[in-house]
């Protein structure tokens, strides 16, 4: 669609993240504060089987994204029928696995069972989010504000006010995310992209897109394999212990990986209807420029930033840089993965050969990505269980850098191949301008004594930290809108947007 616009989706959505990440500290904090660490260690592994069983939504929601976009409206529909469906079997997996946690773990069990409402919330919200990236992405960045505003005022009420701990956080998750998941299908609703006037179920696309299964399984297993991460964790290490280690993190990637989950939707919605050059480099830049001061915070403060989380989790600074440096290669090859697979024709006429599809691009780099992901969980067991023993501490740095070695590797052959499909440039005058206000907010981080408080109040951290911010926010705008005339127009635009400039 025409009216699907780079600049506005991209400017609301990473205000939205901005938003998120000030949100989620504040959730975090009350969760790692409030429960104990074989608590905060069971909330990681919920949320990563939540996220395992959820993610069969790519099976159908891959093909529902390519063919709306081409036209076929009541893919919409008909996908939405599915994940209702799919919440009756997803719920039976749910208990299995987390009847299988338990016997690992020797507790929890309860708590998983609390958690169903959760996994069905996710279905549909997943389902949402892949729909709403496709026909309005913006969509994405307004939920979140409401998702992350009624999730931090639950979690208040349930897990400070009225005491109960590990429920409170479930019951925070599943409260907003109904609100959400509401939100979103009226929206979605009312803006004629599911529509009661259309097909609302049909039995020869469904079997289109699960004859070649194989293809979106790929998509599934990759998901699968990125959300089970802690899960995955406590089986290798049978302790919630690590897990509870990898969620410090894991929360503090999440602005990082939710960028590129938040520009690779609207972009692939963009190639799969025309592709273009300019498109590329516009959300290349956006993303760099945008990763730039998140990345020198997470590097910089990863200490402070463990610290104001829970002091008891201090020593687990060192996995943040590694995590973020994770999430930063991670959006790369997401995006470079977007465009390729955007660009791919294979399917346009339908699915007409199983031979041209497993040749494609469409198939190899989903196959490459899964690989990847599998050599990480394969290099986490070996060093894990031969080279560190019943230190969790460092069972969970293993991990984290297990996650980061195969995404290196694999990136420089996702660029090249984007760059042959859709023949475009490295933004290098945004990477060097990039480069040089993340160096200077690092500099005053450690200058000017941000990256030294060593208070364990939260309060007290807290208004030490955020005039730091603040001036850091600043510096970084200011300098990047002195070297780069992009950013200067990216500025003028999102006034301009929100009313402030004619």
């Amino acid at each position: 669609m025409d009216r699907i616009r780079l600049r506005y989706a991209s400017i609301v959505n990473y205000i939205s993240l901005l938003y998120r990440v000030l949100i989620a500290l504040g959730f975090l904090v009350i969760v790692s504060r409030k429960l104990s660490i074989a608590e905060f260690g069971l909330w990681g592994i919920i949320l990563s089987l939540v996220m395992i069983v959820s993610s069969a939504v790519r099976l159908w929601g891959f093909w529902v994204q390519r063919y709306y976009s081409r036209g076929l409206r009541e893919s919409a529909n008909i996908g939405l029928i599915l994940c209702a469906l799919y919440a009756i079997p997803a719920t039976i997996i749910f208990i299995a696995l987390g009847y299988f946690e338990k016997l690992i773990l020797g507790w929890g069990f309860e708590y998983i069972l609390y958690s169903i409402p959760l996994l069905v919330l996710t279905i549909f919200n997943s389902y949402n989010s892949m729909v709403a990236g496709i026909s309005k992405p913006e969509l994405i960045g307004y939920g979140s504000f409401i998702y992350e505003s009624l999730r931090i005022i639950s979690a208040y009420i349930f897990i400070i006010y009225l005491n109960l701990g590990l429920l409170g956080a479930i019951l925070a998750f599943e409260i907003s995310l109904a609100v959400n998941v509401v939100y979103s299908y009226v929206v979605l609703y009312l803006g004629n992209v599911y529509s009661l006037k259309r097909i609302l179920f049909s039995v020869k696309m469904i079997a289109e897109w699960f004859k070649a299964f194989y293809v979106p399984l790929l998509n599934m297993i990759l998901t699968f394999l990125r959300s089970g991460v802690r899960a995955y964790a406590s089986w290798i290490t049978t302790s919630e212990i690590p897990v509870a280690y990898l969620n410090i993190g894991f929360s503090s990637h999440t602005p990082l990986m939710r960028m590129s989950d938040v520009i690779a939707p609207i972009l692939y919605a963009r190639v799969l209807r025309k592709p273009s050059g300019s498109d590329v480099e516009e959300m290349l830049r956006i993303y760099i420029v945008m990763s730039g001061f998140l990345v020198a915070t997470f590097l910089s403060l990863s200490r402070v930033i463990a610290l104001i989380y829970n002091p008891i989790y201090v020593d687990a600074h060192v996995i943040i840089p590694l995590i973020s440096i994770y999430a930063l290669v991670y959006g790369l090859t997401n995006i470079y993965g977007t465009i390729i697979r955007g660009v791919e024709q294979v399917d346009k006429e339908g699915i007409t050969s199983h031979r041209r599809l497993l040749s494609s691009y469409l198939f190899k780099t989903l196959l490459i990505q899964v690989l990847a992901i599998l050599s990480a969980y394969i290099l986490s067991l070996i060093l894990v269980r031969v080279f560190v023993w019943d230190n969790y501490l460092l069972e969970a740095i293993m991990i984290a850098l297990s996650l980061l070695i195969p995404l290196i590797i694999i990136l420089p052959y996702f660029y090249i191949v984007a760059v042959k499909m859709v023949p475009h440039r490295i933004p290098v005058y945004e990477v060097f301008s990039t480069t040089i206000s993340a160096l200077i907010v690092s500099l005053y981080y450690n200058l000017f004594g941000a990256s030294s408080i060593t208070t364990h109040s939260f309060w007290a951290a807290i208004m030490l930290l955020v005039p730091h911010l603040v001036i850091a926010i600043i510096l970084y705008i200011a300098v990047m809108f002195a070297l780069s005339s992009w950013f200067r127009s990216l500025v003028r635009a999102g006034l301009k947007t929100i009313g402030l400039t004619k």
